[in-house]
């Protein structure tokens, strides 16, 4: 087998390299020497990478120089397996919190009237801090703080790009302020308060902005249709450097359906433009209907008054009711195609069944490069055609809105089913209804569904249940494209493509075929009562906010202290460069993985090779007191009375003399906070 492999031309080899993904690259690596020793080059590892994760943050950092290709794809697997697996890297109380905001491996947090901004993804020992009451009296409504007993309401909306924005009300009126929040702001002549807009109505307020453009909306436009009054969303946008408002008035997004934000409609700002996407079409419910749309515009960021209309397939109305409590909308980046894809979550009553099943959809919308030719669809038209022989189109009447297009198809690659036919058959199937489900979402890059859950620790006799945090992933892989088992075709046939267009081309990735992973519980029913803690500080986990990324998940929930209703921020890590300093390494015989079956996964997902990072490189001390549930995080009564930095930098950054009192660097609070290494 080695006179093979050196006999194969270095060409050949990096031909082949651009038909493997990270998970093939990796494991392909691992066969013997010689293999690991061909596929190490990185000419190759490049070829492999920019194929199949050209618009990861791995892939960027290898472009950048920064990392080689080969660690890139290496640390992509290693986050993804983990992230599949239920094996995360480690886990820690980040900060005491009220709210917070997560984007682009940034964490930014407010407790009381302050916000904190902790860059998580590079691990940072520090995190800027933003007095915002002093900046909203002095910046805003130029006077002094304790010139007024009124009271001022601080709301956190969004973060993104160095940029964190406010809701500050005071004395019944309301102000959108907007921080630069970097630690190496220097622009000269400009203010850390970006912009600040006055509001008139904040009902269903949002933000997305990025480094030059901030786009603000409320659900305050009014319209009158039929004789009835419907609200419309205003939208505001202004450019950042010249603090200047883009329209005289604010563009009113006609059509356009939706009024809750990350359920029914959802906002995103990529690229030069600003998406919007909404999963309804009509205020009126029509009695008779066949297909369900999602309704798209993509606003220029630099010319709000040109939007570009279309409509995409969603479903058809026939593949069963759905349980709207469960809907969830997002607009993510496929890290291999770039597309700008609608993930949707729907619970469906799948052909008119008796249970209803979770199923998380993927529709592309647009091209890494927006194109121009966008094309809009007329939003207002009836259908130019009607279904064949339904006897439902007898009942229609001038006034009736029906939509409808013929049934699509949909590859495999674009839906992920909650449970497989045999999972969904089998005796130790787990489900928690939507109260004990505190979150959920879909991890693109790894294929996996990411549930917080509440699932209660069992107990002996009649005392009371704790409740008890756990992670509940179900993930997929691609099938071998060979059909090993001869399931559709001759035993060692490729798979053929299960759908065709009108010319007889087959569909793209009709071809791939997916099976399921299994669904997997962590922390397992073993674990140690200091991870549990730390996990669920109380023994009710109460209210829980949360969010998650690629690599991460963040969530807030009420920490176990009588003085107040203080919360803590817990961070579920699953990359294995992302090192937090201080975290002690939990020692457990067993810290493996529970399946949904009650099957232990014991496989370990590091490879020798090519294992981004060792276990020798974090502490291992495990000598350390278990902590108690009365005293879990804080002594002191002021968590955050960190000493500022002083002077022109802090470990390599550069501050401005001129910067306001209201601005400091402080040392990140998670020093003070317990956390562990896992593995």
């Amino acid at each position: 087998m080695t006179q093979k492999f050196d006999s194969i031309p270095f060409d050949i080899w990096h031909e082949i390299a651009s038909y493997l993904g990270p998970d093939d690259y990796v494991n392909l690596s691992l066969v013997n020497r010689e293999m690991y020793e061909l596929l190490k080059d990185d000419m190759t590892a490049r070829k492999s990478a920019q194929k199949f994760m050209f618009h990861s943050a791995e892939c960027r950092l290898a472009a950048s120089g920064q990392i080689s290709y080969c660690q890139a794809i290496r640390r992509a697997f290693d986050v993804r397996e983990a992230v599949a697996n239920a094996q995360p890297y480690s886990a820690s109380v980040v900060a005491y919190a009220e709210s917070f905001q997560f984007k682009q491996g940034v964490l930014c947090y407010k407790y009381r009237d302050t916000l904190r901004v902790l860059n998580v993804r590079d691990a940072d020992d520090t995190e800027q801090v933003i007095d915002v009451r002093v900046a909203f009296f002095e910046v805003v409504l130029r006077r002094k703080p304790h010139d007024s007993g009124e009271r001022t309401q601080i709301t956190l909306l969004h973060y993104s790009d160095g940029i964190a924005s406010c809701l500050c009300k005071w004395a019944g009126l309301a102000w959108l302020v907007a921080f630069d929040v970097r630690p190496t702001f220097s622009e000269v002549g400009t203010s850390r308060v970006r912009t600040m807009r006055q509001l008139y109505s904040t009902d269903e307020l949002f933000v997305r902005n990025n480094a030059s453009y901030l786009y603000y909306g409320t659900h305050s436009g009014e319209v009158q249709n039929n004789h009835f009054d419907y609200r419309e969303w205003l939208i505001h946008g202004v450019y950042l450097p010249e603090d200047r408002n883009l329209t005289k008035r604010p563009l009113q997004l006609e059509n356009v359906v939706g009024s809750e934000v990350g359920s029914t409609i959802c906002f995103e700002i990529r690229d030069d433009y600003l998406y919007v996407v909404s999963n309804q079409t009509s205020h009126e419910e029509e009695e008779v209907d066949w297909t369900s749309f999602y309704v798209c515009v993509r606003i220029p960021l630099s010319q709000p008054t040109q939007p570009i209309w279309r409509r995409c397939w969603r479903r058809q109305h026939q593949e069963g009711p759905l349980n709207d409590s469960w809907t969830d909308l997002s607009l993510k980046t496929d890290e291999e195609t770039g597309n700008l894809t609608i993930v949707e979550c729907r619970r469906e009553w799948r052909n008119g069944g008796s249970e209803n099943y979770r199923t998380f959809y993927m529709q592309p919308i647009d091209r890494p490069s927006a194109q121009a030719e966008w094309e809009a669809d007329d939003l207002d038209r009836r259908a130019a055609e009607l279904p064949n022989d339904d006897p439902l189109t007898r009942t229609l009447d001038a006034f009736s809105k029906p939509n409808y297009v013929p049934p699509r198809k949909r590859v495999r690659r674009q839906y992920h089913d909650e449970y497989t036919f045999e999972e969904r058959t089998s005796d130790s199937r787990k489900d928690f209804p939507l109260s004990k489900t505190k979150f959920w979402t879909y991890n693109h890059s790894a294929s996996s569904f990411v549930d917080l859950v509440n699932d209660p620790r069992p107990t002996k006799g009649f005392s009371a249940q704790a409740d008890r945090l756990r992670l509940r992933i179900g993930s997929r892989k691609r099938k071998c494209p060979i059909d090993e088992q001869g399931e559709e075709v001759e035993r060692g046939s490729l798979y053929p493509p299960e759908y065709f267009h009108g010319c007889g081309v087959p569909v793209k990735w009709s071809e791939e075929r997916y099976k399921s992973r299994g669904i997997k519980f962590w922390p397992p029913d073993d674990a140690p009562e200091e991870l549990l803690q730390l996990l669920c500080p109380r023994t009710a986990s109460g209210r829980i906010e949360a969010a998650a990324d690629e690599r991460m998940i963040v969530y807030l929930t009420k920490a176990s202290q009588p003085d107040g209703p203080r919360q803590v921020i817990v961070l579920i890590n699953f990359d294995p460069t992302i090192r937090f300093k201080g975290l002690k390494r939990l020692s457990q015989p067993s810290l493996t993985t529970t399946s949904d079956s009650g099957n232990t996964n014991t496989r370990s997902i590091e490879t020798d090779a090519f294992a981004t990072a060792s276990a020798s490189s974090q502490p291992k001390s495990s000598s350390f007191p278990s902590l108690s549930r009365a005293k879990s995080y804080s002594t002191s009564s002021r968590p955050y009375s960190h000493d500022a930095v002083k002077g022109p930098a802090c470990r390599g950054k550069k501050l401005r003399y001129t910067e306001p009192r209201w601005f400091t660097i402080e040392s990140a609070s998670y020093h003070n906070m317990p956390g562990y290494w896992l593995r």
